[in-house]
């Protein structure tokens, strides 16, 4: 087979690294060192300047400490977690100058916390601040060291935690957004060709039953809420299953039931088949005609003055059967009764009189000037 053969180091790559140690070397510290690109021209200038002897006798220890470091590279077991260590702790000190010098020039206040996310690396945490009043701000508003934040949060990146209370939390989120969007494009296309501009959950009877003839059948939660109020995952995940399966859904009133709804509303003060507010009619789906009834017996409740009125399908309520608070019904086909109105002032409508804050200033101004002054002799 084809051997590969390794290309021997040659006196002149020796040569240069041994003159750019040296002169780096020289420098002092924090001088920014210089790349060979900078020095190349002067080290050539020499170079060529050195006869062969002397070329030979300035890179013989340079070609040899060259070699073995690369057999080393060729067997040695790589420490990467070691070189990640003197990596972090090289950038961090450079980093550390830099911020000190710029404290120095601005007065700026800084504070760098700098901790693993690796069990397999060897770095400490590190913390540095430009004074004292960043320590002492940091104890006083969180009530600990800023070693001790560095401790705990280093503990927390080597958990394996982040993120989870985020991904619950967007996944919430989330499904609160994807059922409100499917349950208003449900009543988006039942209210065709009627444009609705939004879903409305407050209200709903008077907002969207009243004005478009919908209610909604089998809401499978015991409150009739927008999903974005609903806290709990159990509930959006049972929301949105029964919408996207079809058992939850809205129906809408024909023509001639949305008049008989409007009648019963009027009649009784907004309340149909004469149910008052926190009550709900029974009329069970069992009093409805099936659907290829022909007679389309009227359902209870419904004023027998109405003419030929459509009956619903079968095992579905009819218009007087709806929550006169909410239009909604629940899974068990009863209908869901909205928050109890808050009870009216025993005032309300009626004139009131000045307050005693009013009364008292009004009879201080009518007292007569000469009323209750002492007279002197």
């Amino acid at each position: 087979g084809n051997k590969k053969h390794t290309r021997q180091t040659s006196r002149w790559n020796a040569f240069v690294s041994k003159e750019m140690k040296l002169r780096n070397d020289a420098l002092p510290l924090g001088v920014p060192r210089p790349k060979v690109n900078d020095l190349i021209t002067d080290i050539r200038d020499v170079w060529k300047a050195m006869s062969k002897e002397e070329q030979a006798v300035a890179t013989e220890d340079e070609l040899v400490r060259l070699a073995e470091v690369k057999d080393m590279k060729k067997t040695a077991v790589h420490h990467v977690s070691l070189n990640a260590f003197h990596d972090a702790r090289a950038t961090l000190a450079s980093v550390q100058g830099q911020m000190e010098a710029l404290h120095n020039r601005t007065g700026l206040e800084i504070l760098l916390v700098a901790v693993r996310s690796d069990s397999q690396s060897v770095v400490v945490p590190q913390v540095w601040t430009t004074g004292d009043r960043v320590d002492e701000f940091f104890q006083l508003t969180n009530n600990m060291s800023i070693a001790d934040f560095a401790g705990k949060l280093e503990c927390f990146c080597l958990s394996g935690m982040q993120g989870t209370a985020n991904t619950y939390h967007n996944e919430l989120m989330q499904l609160k957004s994807k059922t409100s969007k499917l349950i208003y494009n449900e009543l988006v296309k039942i209210a065709l060709p009627k444009k609705v501009g939004r879903m409305l959950y407050d209200n709903f009877k008077e907002h969207i039953t009243d004005k478009y003839g919908i209610v909604v059948m089998n809401w499978p939660l015991p409150q009739f809420v927008a999903p974005g109020t609903i806290g709990s995952r159990l509930e959006l995940q049972t929301l949105y299953n029964a919408w996207s399966s079809g058992s939850t859904y809205f129906r809408k009133f024909t023509r001639d039931e949305l008049e008989i709804w409007e009648q019963q509303c009027s009649l009784t003060g907004g309340s149909p088949s004469g149910s008052t507010a926190g009550e709900t009619s029974t009329v069970s789906p069992g009093n409805q005609s099936p659907a290829g009834d022909s007679s389309s017996a009227i359902p209870a409740g419904i004023p027998s003055s109405a003419s030929s009125p459509v009956s619903p399908p079968l095992n579905e309520p009819g218009p007087s059967t709806v929550s006169p608070q909410t239009g909604v019904f629940s899974v068990s086909n009863t209908p869901l009764v909205g928050r109890k109105p808050r009870k009216q002032r025993s005032d309300k409508g009626k004139k009131r009189g000045p307050s005693a804050k009013s009364r008292a200033k009004q009879a201080s101004e009518n007292v007569p000037a000469g009323d209750g002054a002492s007279t002197s002799m």
